[in-house]
This record gives C-alpha cells, structure tokens and sequence, in this order.
C-alpha cells in the first residue's frame, strides 16, 4: 500500500517538477505548495463532468510561494485561469512574474480605454490568452460577469483573501461581492490565498466568498522566524527615520498616515540625506506618476519609498 502510494504521488510530482524548473526556475515545490496544486490538477483535469467543484482556503505565510500554487496549474491547464487581486502593484509584479513564466495573460484593470477593452475580449474570443489578471471593482459589475462566464473559466484565484471580509465590509465592498463569481461560473476550481486569517475570518470568507458551502482548508504556520518586529521610542520621529534611512538595509518603504504626511517625510529625508533616491506615493497622483514609481522601487537598490496604505490600491 505504501508503495502504491508513494508510485502515484511520483508520477504526480514528475510534470509538476519539470515545469517548475523549466517555467519558474525552482527544484520542486514545497510539501504545502504540492498539496494545493495537486489538489486544483485533480479537479481541472477530472473527466468526471458530475465532480463537484474543488474549493480550498490556504493560510500560507508571506514569501512561502502563494504564486506557485495557482501559477503552476495555470501553465498546465489550457483553460482559462481568472486572479483576483486587491492591489495593483500585486496584480503587475503577478504580471511580471507571468510574463517570465512565459503564460499567455492580460491585465483587466479600471481607467482602461474602450479600445483595450475590445482588444483583451478579442483576445478572449481568439483563446490566446490562458490568465486574467484583475481586481475586485472590475468583477463587481453584472455584465462584466456574464462577458466573462462566456469563456467559461476553469480557475478561479482570489489573492489577498482577507480582505473579502476586513475590506469588503468596510470602504471596499466589492471585495465582499466576489462570490457572485463563484456563484454564476461555478469554476471547476476556486483557490482562496491569504497569508493571515483567523478561524472568525475564515468563517466570515467562507459566507462571503463560498455562500456559506464549507471549502477545504490548508493553514500552515504563520510564524517568519527572519521577520523581525519592534517598537522604537523616540522624542523626534523625523530624526529617528534619518537614522534608520542611514543605518538599515535599503531598498526600504516608510508609512505614514496622511498625504501630507509622506510627502513632508520624504522631501526632509531627500534633503537631510542629500540623495535623489528618495519619493513619496498616495493615491493623489495620476495612474502614470503610481506606474512610474512602482517600477523605480521594484528596480531601485538604494531607493526609500514614503507611502501611504495606498500604496498598490487599485
């Protein structure tokens, strides 16, 4: 028996393997990663039209490869793939990722032209795209929905899972409104990533998102022993921040609370440290100036970034 299983669980590892090598440049997935995409494979290549619908919740901490487990079975299926994401610089450095993966995709963003929009439905209709990146607003309209359901989508992603409920009830509320998609193209897979959610969390997701139907669960260790945090006391803070700017390892993000705020820090520190690769973001500034920025910092060695939490907001 043991052997048995052992033999199916190599057979299931071999392509899964190879294409991570060959697509995404890594040796073989870790033990939680393997679960979860084994788990989606199952169900998007089952030839079994009466299977019920393969619906997981996964808990996995920051940087322990979430991308993989809904990536990995988007290369190999040929279907349509569809990730939900609720900031943008997620959804680009996604795109990125895609991009060297070598996975046909598109990104399905607001403040998009009608000419692209006509583009990204030609594309749809031609099948050469196999992922849609986008975020909740763009899901939150009908027709969209419906336009969508007609390239009957296989894999449905929802990154960044917790915020269907902390934001979906609160100043988002198309977050909230995500399981309307589960609902009308009832994916032969719908894989829920987060890497915080408390069991309350987690029952409220499963309302929302899976209109109360219980999804499978995968919760690892939340704990990143390398992550390091702490309070600092200080009786002036721009002069605790031009220390730490001189001493810490850069590239390096500060967060402040109001626009003025950040723009106030980040000149003071341009100033004080006599250096050009210091910029401020909130969401005051025009599509472009975000794109800009959120390029500079991605390829920036010795950049220092003054955000506010909107940093990445769609």
């Amino acid at each position: 028996m043991r052997e048995e299983c052992l033999k199916i669980l190599m057979n299931l590892l071999h392509p899964i393997q190879e294409i991570c090598q060959e697509r995404f440049g890594i040796p073989s997935p870790y033990p939680w990663q393997l679960l979860i995409i084994s788990g989606v494979l199952e169900s998007l290549f089952s030839e079994d039209d009466e299977r019920p619908p393969h619906q997981r919740i996964a808990v996995l901490p920051t940087g322990a490869g979430k991308s993989l487990c809904w990536m990995l079975p988007a290369a190999l299926h040929s279907g349509l793939t569809i990730a939900v994401f609720p900031l943008l610089s997620l959804m680009r450095d996604q795109s990125r990722r895609l991009s060297k993966a070598q996975i046909p995709h598109l990104v399905f963003q607001g403040g998009m032209s009608s000419q692209e929009k006509s583009q990204l439905w030609k594309k749809l209709e031609k099948r050469e795209i196999h992922v849609v990146l986008t975020n909740p607003e763009i899901l939150d309209s009908p027709i969209t929905i419906q336009h969508l359901g007609q390239f009957q989508p296989d894999f449905l992603v929802v990154d960044e899972t917790h915020t269907v409920s902390q934001w979906g009830e609160s100043f988002r509320p198309a977050c909230a409104h995500l399981g309307q998609a589960v609902e009308k193209w009832n994916p032969r897979a719908v894989l829920a990533l987060t890497a915080t959610a408390s069991p309350s969390l987690r029952n409220r997701i499963v309302q929302l998102l899976f209109h109360g139907q219980e999804p499978e669960q995968a919760i690892a260790n939340a704990d990143r022993p390398e992550i390091h945090y702490g309070v600092i006391p200080t009786l002036s803070r721009m002069h605790t921040l031009e220390r730490l700017a001189r001493e810490k390892t850069r590239p390096m993000v500060i967060f402040g609370r109001t626009r003025s705020q950040v723009e106030l820090t980040a000149r003071t520190l341009r100033h004080r440290l006599r250096s050009k690769n210091i910029m401020f973001y909130h969401a005051g500034l025009s599509p472009q100036e975000k794109l800009y920025l959120e390029e500079w910092f991605l390829e920036s060695k010795e950049g220092i970034l003054c955000a506010t939490s909107a940093y990445g907001i769609v």
